[in-house]
């Protein structure tokens, strides 16, 4: 007795075997993705634990010194730049939407010449950022798990 449909059975069988695999390959593929991304946050939740403040206090006193109204200088904007970009950099995993737009103006500003830079836009900006760095200090709602 022979079975005239076997081939066609098998056929249909491998297909749905192979979507199966596909469907299977793509969502492994995406799990790994969300578990590396956790990883790499919190490696950098540890690493601004400890570095964090460091950052912060040079940041607060390149602030402070744009406060005071003394000459802006080419050694504060470059401690202040290195800075910015050691955060940006380290820290990308933290950030939000609107940290990331707020660490663009703020290089922005730093780009710019000595004599036109906007003091009081540069201050706004690293007032924002300041309390970024205070709140994600004290495990801020701003960083999501």
């Amino acid at each position: 007795m022979t079975f005239p449909y076997f081939s066609d059975l098998a056929s249909i069988g491998g297909f749905a075997l192979s979507i199966l695999s596909i469907l299977l390959s793509t969502i492994l593929i995406i799990r790994t993705k969300n578990i590396a991304n956790a990883v790499e946050k919190t490696e950098a939740k540890i690493k601004f634990a400890s570095e964090g403040e460091i950052i912060l206090a040079s940041i607060h006193s390149c602030k402070e010194s744009i406060f005071a109204g003394g000459d802006l200088n080419i050694e504060i904007i470059s401690t202040l730049r290195t800075h910015i970009y050691r955060y940006e950099h380290t820290y990308t995993p933290l950030h939000q939407k609107e940290d990331k737009a707020h660490l663009v103006k703020i290089l922005y500003y730093l780009r710019r010449p000595l004599d036109k830079i906007d003091r009081e836009k540069l201050c706004q900006e690293l007032d924002y950022f300041d309390a970024i760095f205070h709140d994600e200090s004290k495990e801020s709602p701003l960083i999501e798990e």
